[in-house]
């Protein structure tokens, strides 16, 4: 078996049997294309994954980087059949090429060109600079997205702090509140006895602190007082 490795620009890498014109993608080749980690990749090996019979996928000797290593081959239908799971956009841009192929073969067209006709290597290296071209997009895109995302937050904490600062300026003692209101807001349980105890001393603060304590409708005690919210704070506590 004559193979021969091809490795893209973007660092996929491939390999073609110069005899038979098959084509293959090594585990860390596909791995590249198609974002899935390799370790994954070799588990989906052990497994037979999607129906894939272990047995058939191959095992070459190649030269690699940390010398003459065994590397196995995923063919061409695997990883075609692997990417509408891993990446369906690149297998979309596979299957309308072969497909267009397929059907100019059923219907015994033939196309004239001047220029030899690309070989498997030259397609799978097509494909994968498109999927790396499509990385680099989505690199933008996400890059675009996150300094939007960074505005959007720094515009809310800006608005936050507008807000509080109008807040302080309308309510400078904090908004006011019955001892009831302000109870059910907080979450804590009162009894009328234990509420009119409290209304007593909030009375009191704001009588010391000569702050006018507002009366609102109450459909049990006709009309309550309401206190300012730092009043209340030291009152509750």
């Amino acid at each position: 078996m004559n193979l021969t490795t091809f490795k893209t620009e973007s660092g996929i890498e491939l390999v073609i049997n110069t005899d038979t014109h098959e084509a293959y993608a090594t585990q860390s080749g596909y791995s590249r294309m198609s974002g899935v980690a390799l370790d994954a990749i070799s588990k989906r090996l052990s497994r037979g994954y999607k129906g894939v019979d272990i047995s058939n996928i191959q095992t070459a000797e190649l030269h690699t980087a940390g010398g003459l290593q065994g590397v196995r081959l995923l063919p061409a239908d695997v990883v075609f059949d692997w990417l509408f799971d891993d990446n369906r956009d690149l297998a979309k841009a596979m299957g309308a090429c072969g497909a267009n192929v397929y059907l100019h073969g059923l219907a015994g067209y033939q196309i004239q060109i001047t220029e030899a006709p690309k070989t498997s290597a030259d397609m799978l290296i097509m494909f994968a600079e498109q999927f790396k071209k499509q990385e680099l997009e989505i690199e933008t895109l996400k890059a675009i997205a996150e300094k939007q995302e960074e505005t959007q937050a720094d515009n809310e904490r800006r608005l936050d702090g507008i807000e509080a600062e109008q807040e302080r300026f309308n309510y400078p003692m904090g908004r006011y509140y019955s001892i009831m209101g302000y109870a059910n807001l907080t979450g804590i349980t009162l009894t009328l006895k234990k509420a009119s105890v409290l209304g007593m001393q909030a009375s009191k603060i704001c009588k010391g602190l000569d702050i006018v304590v507002e009366k609102v409708s109450d459909p049990r005690f006709g009309k309550v007082g309401c206190y300012p919210e730092n009043v209340l704070i030291e009152v509750f506590n």
